[in-house]
């Protein structure tokens, strides 16, 4: 975030980010390593496979040990004991998690959402409208007004 915006810039996002964290019970710590996330688009592709409670389960484990804590989400091991405390078969989440087909689908979604104009997470796309990063939520409010004023 430092390197894409600056200092001053980054240091601001976090901080709004902390505060509004707080509110829902979400404590950043912006420690976790960024990095590539297709790892762990596999590992929660594989779950939803599986069952869809498993996928949300898998989603939240990452995100609260990444974003709470100094998880890496391209780091297998930390991948493979999300999938043991979800509950998910270690065997079958590593072959899933090599298998040359699904990494081709993962980059494939991936390449489509870039192709659309998609460059941060989360994104939000309204009627064609893209909204990009932690915007603020008159952000998400103009858009809608600008959809609104389409229809």
């Amino acid at each position: 975030m430092i390197q894409k915006n600056g200092e001053t810039i980054a240091r601001g996002a976090q901080t709004r980010l902390q505060r509004l964290g707080q509110v829902y019970g979400i404590n950043f710590t912006f420690e976790g390593k960024v990095g590539n996330s297709r790892m762990s688009h596999r590992l929660t592709q594989y779950a939803g496979t599986k069952r869809p409670v498993w996928q949300r389960k898998v989603i939240e484990m990452i995100f609260e040990r990444h974003f709470e804590g100094t998880g890496d989400i391209n780091n297998e091991e930390f991948l493979l004991q999300i999938a043991r405390d979800a509950g998910l078969d270690e065997t079958e989440v590593l072959q899933y998690l090599g298998s040359d087909a699904v990494a081709a689908e993962v980059d494939s979604i991936a390449d489509g959402a870039r192709a659309k104009g998609v460059n941060h997470v989360p994104t939000v796309e309204l009627n064609g409208i893209m909204i990009e990063g932690a915007d603020e939520p008159g952000e998400f409010y103009e858009a809608l007004v600008k959809v609104r004023a389409l229809s």
